[in-house]
């Protein structure tokens, strides 16, 4: 299936933004452990891979919206993510 953008008519003229709810629950859960933070930056680099590669042609905006008071070690499991994402590091 395709992801759409982010931005999404919902009628009457109107326009909201929608988190892709796969990629915001990425780093939900216990990340204590090396290999489930490992494990976490590897499923969102592949989730987020996927998404680029359903059409590499099309630009889109995907929102990834975290849980609102994360753990430190879920913080540090998604600075690393994103670290990898800004370097194109699939």
């Amino acid at each position: 299936p395709y992801t759409p953008t982010a931005a999404r008519p919902i009628g009457g003229g109107t326009t909201a933004v929608v988190a892709d709810h796969r990629l915001s629950t990425a780093f939900d859960g216990s990340l204590l452990r090396a290999d489930a933070s490992t494990l976490a930056v590897q499923k969102f680099l592949a989730q987020t891979l996927t998404l680029n590669e359903q059409a590499p042609d099309n630009e889109r905006s995907i929102v990834v919206a975290p849980q609102r008071m994360p753990t430190t070690a879920q913080a540090q499991t998604m600075a690393r993510a994103l670290e990898a994402l800004s370097g194109n590091r699939w």
